[in-house]
């Protein structure tokens, strides 16, 4: 949210005898009015692509808008390393900028009167660099496309000015000039793959001779060749830090996708959009051209979908310590040096580390888990030596973002967890299933356990097992035991949180109980049935609601540690004061992530019951809490 420059978060509540009504149209600034044009345009882009399967492709590469792209899209995209191509790169503004440039160039060189006024090169530059501004601004105005604006500007400036720019000196022009314009710009994961393959392509033809552009030569390719290959190769150690994955077949991909993408696509898209554009009838036209990019880029994707089929296409890898991705990018840019540069290719050599440092993972008899940071609420991880599973995927943020997609999968990713050995989706309010499709779709699972209905939209059509009462399952140390609901309780009409999954994990003498958002009714219930219920850890029933966390239930699971996962400052009140001193009054540890962040608790064979708090371990001085240590976990 502070890279995008949101400072507040809020809602509108309806109240019966108040509703809300919008005070001004419009409030007239320039951000506003461009919104408004970008708005206006997607609707009428969107009446001719509703049909079209890569309609949502078309309207993103027009306006930077990704939000039609369906995930499976975006799966194989990721999986191929094309995902840039689907955005407003800096590539498609280049092209645009010498599209329009050559055009006006070509017309200004025909006619006198204009060449009286000034030179065609330099009406050419300009033009150029309006038009890279315009597109850049219809696009949103992203990272990747202020950095190629200011480029072209730089490179402009000193054309007109008749003084030398490098390469090198208009991307750090460009740089700066993004910092300045927006500091928070350097907490965007964009901001250094934009810069950093620019400063690869920079760096990579460095020292050779240019090619001819106005024919295609066997040098012009084996230089294309050799860019892409560079790009793939620096940006490893950023992908890999980022997002714990690298697609190995990035450089056929993005051989075969760029020029299709970036010169045909593309241009029918923007065609297709300006076409749109115009009054009446004449935006019918729009549909048969948007047809035709939406037909050419179906082939990209079933070529890119037959390269993606075999599992080694990407690779998962662990999140490594920062000083290895240091190693590493000097490795790719001693491997990519300019010719004459000795021994290059031992840079493969500080690059290998990448991907051979192991994940920590727990010993023999001990148990991990980990409340991960959602929001309001629910995403738990176990670990052991042998196993891993997850219990719930965090809620749904909007119609094309979800727990179990921004926060689920990457924490599974940079554990260097590739297969689920389970996932228990507690019950089908959206804050604990909003997510698990996307985590279901993200990676192997071998169990699905879950009280929603089957067939649900929330498990992405995967073939789930009812979690009942007796059940065990886990193999190795760990062992998982369902404690609710009972198969009794499916006939009965009881509220979703009433049939919410209650499983008990042991390993060793270690005990966890997960307890969804069970509401004090059930908890007395089920305290019936298991009268010796213990518990070293457990999850807060329903966040902390005043609904749960009964006297009777804590008398009886006596926990050590207990985590609610609450989202900061949420309208619910969660957890509730009450709620908070009954924990208290029985000295157990409660731990909010709405003030620790993600936690990690390392139980048994040795470990203790303090946990590894994401905001005591990075302190942040955003995160408007005291310093390091435990303290800042709690209120």
């Amino acid at each position: 949210m502070m890279e995008r420059n949101l400072r507040v978060s809020g809602y509108v509540r309806t109240q019966p005898g108040s509703e809300p009504q919008r005070l001004q149209p419009m409030v007239w600034t320039s951000k506003t009015v461009v919104e408004r044009v970008r708005a206006w345009l997607r609707d009428r882009l969107l009446t001719h692509v509703r049909d079209d399967r890569y309609g949502g492709v078309l309207v993103a590469l027009v306006l930077g808008d990704q939000r039609a792209i369906t995930d499976a899209d975006w799966t194989l995209f990721n999986r191929t390393g094309i995902a840039h191509l689907v955005s407003i790169s800096g590539l498609h503004i280049t092209m645009i900028a010498a599209l329009v440039g050559a055009a006006v160039g070509a017309v200004w060189r025909r006619t006198p009167r204009l060449l009286r006024h000034a030179p065609a090169q330099t009406a050419a530059i300009v033009a150029a660099v309006i038009s890279a501004g315009l597109y850049a601004l219809l696009a949103g105005w992203g990272i990747p496309a202020q950095r190629t604006v200011l480029m072209l500007a730089a490179v402009a400036a000193a054309w007109l000015w008749r003084s030398r720019v490098t390469p090198v000196g208009a991307l750090a022009l460009a740089a700066c000039a993004v910092c300045v314009a927006d500091p928070w710009a350097v907490t965007a994961a964009g901001f250094w793959l934009s810069f950093g393959a620019v400063a690869a392509i920079v760096w990579v033809v460095r020292g050779r001779p240019p090619q001819p552009t106005h024919a295609i030569s066997m040098g012009a390719l084996r230089t294309a060749g050799r860019v892409q290959v560079a790009v793939s190769l620096a940006l490893v150690p950023a992908t890999v830090l980022l997002f714990q994955q690298v697609s190995l077949i990035a450089p056929l991909a993005n051989a075969v996708a760029i020029p299709i993408v970036s010169w045909v696509v593309t241009p029918l898209a923007l065609l297709g959009a300006s076409v749109a554009a115009l009054p009446g009838p004449l935006s019918a036209l729009a549909a048969p051209i948007l047809g035709l990019g939406n037909s050419v880029f179906a082939v990209v994707a079933a070529l890119l979908s037959a390269m993606s089929t075999p599992e080694w296409a990407a690779v998962a890898v662990p999140a490594p310590p920062l000083p290895l991705v240091a190693l590493a990018v000097a490795g790719v840019a001693w491997l990519l040096a300019p010719p004459g540069w000795p021994a290059r290719g031992l840079g493969i050599v500080a690059v290998l580390p990448l991907f051979v440092w192991p994940a920590e993972r727990p010993g023999a008899g001990a148990l991990w888990v980990a409340a991960l940071d959602v929001g309001q609420g629910s995403a738990v991880v176990l670990e052991t030596r042998d196993q891993a599973w997850l219990y719930d995927a965090g809620p749904r943020y909007s119609p094309d973002s979800d727990a179990g997609e921004r926060v689920v999968l990457p924490f599974l990713r940079s554990r260097g967890i590739e297969v689920l050995d389970g996932i228990v989706v507690s019950h089908l309010d959206q804050d604990h299933s909003g997510g698990a499709a996307s985590v279901v779709r993200g990676i192997p699972v071998r169990r699905l356990l879950t009280s929603v209905p089957a067939g649900h939209p929330a498990l992405g059509g995967t073939d789930a097992q009812p979690c009942i009462a007796g059940q065990h399952f886990g193999e190795g140390e760990l062992r998982l035991r369902v404690l609710h609901p009972t198969a009794e309780d499916y006939a009965r009409r009881l509220s979703t949180n009433a049939m919410s999954c209650v499983v008990e994990a042991r390993v060793g003498a270690v005990s966890v109980l997960l307890t969804g958002d069970v509401p004090a009714r059930e908890e007395g219930v089920l305290i019936k049935r298991e009268p010796d219920l213990r518990a070293t850890w457990m999850m807060v029933p329903h966040h902390g609601s005043s609904s749960s966390s009964s006297a009777g239930f804590l008398d009886t699971v006596k926990p050590a540690v207990a985590t609610a996962q609450t989202g900061y400052r949420n309208r619910f009140g969660h957890p509730d004061p009450a709620v908070v001193a009954r924990y208290a009054a029985r000295g157990v540890d409660l731990v909010r992530t709405d003030h620790a962040g993600a936690a990690q608790w390392r139980l048994g064979a040795g470990g203790g019951e303090q946990p590894h708090a994401g905001r005591a371990i990075a302190v942040r001085y955003w995160h408007n809490r005291p310093g390091a240590g435990h303290s800042a976990l709690l209120p």
